[in-house]
């Protein structure tokens, strides 16, 4: 099986931190936040355990406007984060705690020390887009001091920032929604519900046997289907199938179905055990993809002497349908 190590966590965090100088602020661009501050409606939050060194539990919250977009890849069979587009706003920080929840509450003053003590926030800063920018076209201001005040309602949180920039400027922003803590190794993906139905024209295949008990002996076949077409790529990873001698194994997907499952490693089952390893892309070319990742998925093979023949139902984490069909007639 593939596992995934700390490396691509702190490659994608990493990505996040160098997005674009710090510059002073634009007094303009700063008046027009202001009048528009209420527009704070997207959350991102990550648990980043203790990411100091300082014996505290560590999240992350990066608060977004409306017209904010992110830059989402997989690259390396991982999900790394590349850069915003878009016009409005970025609030990103750090809350050190010294108990871990879902996500922690309070008041926390701002630390810029190398190891922030538990009720502080710390690598602060702000990213302002306009005019349809992107990464290094953005201004980037730093925050050196404050407080993030952090209660919950019900299902809503309500966050309350009361900043201080780089120039002594002041700043008031808040959010009230929705908060949930994620691993940072699984971004996550557009919030917004769709239904998309896929005509693909072309597909790999791929499998490999795995010892699952680690006694040297193989266990199962895990197989990846990977379907391309002009609306996007849908890749279907972990397919359990019986075990192949090697140098024979198939080169496309066996007919059957084939249907998402927890752990039981049988034949017959797409392997549900990491959050996207099965997902799909939209365009792959494009600098701003996006990208859906399956909480649920179907493959239907079917075989006859005139056609081949895959069809993928998968629902996103966020609730999008997509249906991906190719089909090869035999050659005559």
């Amino acid at each position: 099986m593939k596992t995934l190590i700390n490396k691509i966590t702190l490659l994608a965090l990493a990505a996040v931190f160098t997005l674009c100088t710090p510059i002073d602020h634009n007094t303009e661009v700063l008046d027009a936040l202001q009048q528009e501050r209420k527009n704070l409606t997207q959350s991102e939050a990550y648990y980043l355990a203790d990411a100091h060194k300082a014996g505290t539990e560590v999240y992350s919250l990066r608060l977004m406007s409306q017209d904010v977009s992110v830059n989402y890849k997989i690259a390396s069979n991982a999900v790394t984060e590349n850069a915003y587009a878009g016009n409005g706003y970025v609030i990103y920080f750090e809350l050190s705690d010294d108990v871990k929840s879902a996500f922690p509450e309070g008041t926390f003053v701002y630390d810029n020390s190398e190891k922030p003590e538990a009720g502080t926030f710390s690598n602060a800063y702000l990213i302002v887009l306009h005019d349809g920018a992107v990464a290094a076209d953005a201004e980037k201001i730093r925050l050196i001091k404050g407080s993030v005040q952090v209660t919950k309602a019900d299902k809503n949180y309500k966050v309350a920032m009361d900043l201080t920039l780089n120039n002594g400027s002041e700043l008031e922003l808040a959010y009230t929604g929705a908060v949930v803590a994620a691993d940072p190794t699984f971004v996550r993906e557009s919030l917004k519900e769709e239904t998309l139905d896929w005509k693909m024209t072309d597909f790999s295949f791929k499998c490999e046997n795995a010892d699952l008990d680690y006694d040297g002996k193989m266990d199962v076949s895990f197989s990846k289907l990977t379907l391309t077409g002009e609306g996007g790529t849908v890749v279907i990873d972990d397919i359990v199938d019986v075990i192949y001698p090697i140098g024979e194994e198939p080169d496309r997907l066996a007919a059957g179905t084939y249907k998402s499952a927890d752990n039981d490693f049988s034949t017959g089952e797409i392997y549900r055990g990491k959050l996207y390893g099965s997902y799909a892309i939209n365009g792959g070319d494009t600098s701003f993809d996006r990208i859906w990742y399956f909480d649920d998925a179907k493959v239907v093979v079917t075989e006859t002497a005139s056609e081949y023949k895959i069809v993928v139902t998968a629902t996103s984490v966020n609730g999008t349908t997509i249906t991906a069909t190719y089909t090869k007639e035999a050659a005559k």
